[in-house]
């Protein structure tokens, strides 16, 4: 779906970037182990995540990316849409789920209660999305596809995404004892 349109690839990739940096803001807020760290008996079967794992990614990708695929590309901007389409692939979504939900805790890769926790976010972050995507979309034409504007926008945006990331690394150091590199 994202190679039809390259307009809705590029706020598509915008969106989630900006959600998937949250999710592991949060998770390095939250410091939340996995259930093989915590208990030795659970074996993660060669699975292994070297990341905190509350709210799970896995369950907030599943959650916003692909629900919001399916509402950009086939209910939003598709002139036509087809009913059998779009439910067959909203049964592929919640099948995906479960599958997802009796991997991770089989596998021992995350409690419950994290990925309750990452659909929730994710379920939010897709109703700000959606609540602002005349926003969204009015930036993204400004950034990616206006040539006037482009180059100093996408430098803003850059320099953004540059500022947060050493801000949340100023505070993932401030939370720790020592300011050591690993």
């Amino acid at each position: 779906m994202l190679c039809a349109d390259s307009w809705l690839a590029y706020k598509t990739t915008l969106v989630t970037c900006m959600g998937v940096f949250s999710i592991a803001f949060l998770q390095m807020s939250f410091k939340s182990g996995r259930p093989f760290w915590d208990v030795a008996e659970i074996t993660s079967n060669g699975h292994c995540l070297f990341d905190f794992s509350g709210p799970s990614q896995a369950a907030f990708t599943m959650t916003f990316f692909y629900p919001y695929l399916i509402i950009m590309f086939l209910f939003k901007y598709c002139r036509n849409p087809n009913r059998i389409v779009n439910w067959l692939l909203i049964g592929v979504l919640l099948i995906f789920w479960a599958d997802m939900y009796v991997y991770s805790v089989i596998n021992g890769l995350n409690y419950i209660y994290q990925l309750a926790l990452g659909q929730l976010v994710g379920f939010c972050y897709l109703v700000t999305a959606l609540i602002f995507d005349n926003e969204v979309h009015r930036y993204c034409l400004r950034t990616g596809f206006s040539m006037r504007s482009s180059r100093a926008r996408k430098f803003y945006l850059f320099f953004f995404c540059l500022g947060m990331f050493v801000l949340f690394i100023v505070y993932y150091y401030s939370l720790e004892a020592t300011w050591t590199m690993p």
